[in-house]
């Protein structure tokens, strides 16, 4: 029991560019929004000091990560909410690495028990999906429930226009079109995560986020919590652990 308790597993970041990535790659920081950069920033540091200290460490990987909400607002969320809401009137061509949250909690347990996870960088990562293809998920879903989700292109002269006046549009035009592939062999063959299925948890999140009053509900909605079961099993592991 001692040498896991010596062991740490932190959450770091994954890249988003138009190739195929594996573990051995590092996103650039000239590149990065400021979310992006702390968390190359924060991994960087950690295996610094691991260099000089007498424990393990294991960085996770993490692509986008949706489904359940358990506690309050996070920056995963924010996306979906927005795409629930009806928050984008027309959608940009980007390419969304994404994972079942519960797939990451289950990660940083494997992370300190797996014998051969100590001192390896672990992508954690299930589908790669267009922004459409979820905006469409989501209005299949809810869309008889009183929620008005946009599907429509955002043709790219738009997002050019947008791109010269808001920082935030030019970082994403730089994503336009580009697929992203990552391989999660690690998180497979390691950790012994296989990997839920994304498009249930994105549904999942959506209905998470409308319960805990972080997303409007609309007089049509209709209640589903089923995802509890699957989430407080997750958790619980985490907690007894």
């Amino acid at each position: 029991k001692q040498w896991y308790q010596r062991r740490v597993a932190i959450t770091a970041g994954a890249q988003e560019e138009d190739q195929h990535y594996t573990e051995e790659d590092w996103s650039s920081p000239n590149d990065c929004d400021p979310y992006c950069l702390s968390k190359i920033l924060a991994e960087k540091a950690a295996w610094e000091i691991a260099e000089t200290s007498d424990f393990e460490l294991v960085a996770l990987n993490p692509t986008m990560c949706v489904g359940p909400i358990i506690i309050g607002e996070c920056t995963s969320m924010l996306l979906i909410k927005r795409i629930l809401e009806g928050g984008y009137p027309v959608l940009p061509k980007i390419f969304l690495p994404t994972v079942d949250v519960r797939d990451v909690a289950d990660a940083h347990i494997s992370a300190l028990t797996a014998t051969d996870a100590a001192g390896k960088r672990i992508i954690v990562h299930s589908k790669n999906m267009w922004l459409k293809d979820i905006a469409m998920l989501v209005h299949d879903n809810f869309a008889d429930q009183g929620y008005k989700i946009h599907t429509r292109d955002m043709p790219d002269w738009a997002l050019a226009i947008a791109a010269k006046m808001s920082k935030s549009a030019r970082f994403i035009s730089n994503s336009i079109g580009k697929s992203i592939t990552y391989d999660n062999t690690k998180m497979n063959t390691i950790l012994g995560i296989e990997g839920r299925e994304v498009g249930q948890a994105i549904i999942d999140m959506c209905y998470s986020m409308v319960e805990l009053k972080l997303a409007s509900k609309k007089g049509k909605y209709v209640s589903n919590v089923t995802y509890l079961d699957d989430t407080e099993l997750s958790f619980d592991n985490i907690l007894m652990f």
